[in-house]
């Protein structure tokens, strides 16, 4: 069972967060995307380790948001 997992996002921030990635192995991109008004991921290389990779966040938001289980498209 995968684990949830919620992250509280401040408002007009970056942050690097971990997300959840269909990777098997090894090293995947994982392509800029805005998920979510107001929410935007950067385009990032990063090692896969249990499905998970770290990724940056740029919010433009006003107001803090709540996200769960943030998932990022990624390839190899």
């Amino acid at each position: 069972m995968k684990e949830v997992k919620t992250l509280i996002l401040k408002p007009r921030t970056d942050e690097i967060a971990e997300a959840w990635v269909d990777l098997e192995y090894g090293f995947g991109i994982v392509g800029k995307e805005a998920f979510q008004t107001g929410m935007y991921s950067a385009r990032s290389v990063s090692e896969d380790n249990a499905n998970k990779v770290m990724v940056s966040i740029l919010i433009s938001t006003v107001e803090a948001t709540e996200i769960t289980n943030f998932k990022a498209f990624a390839r190899q």
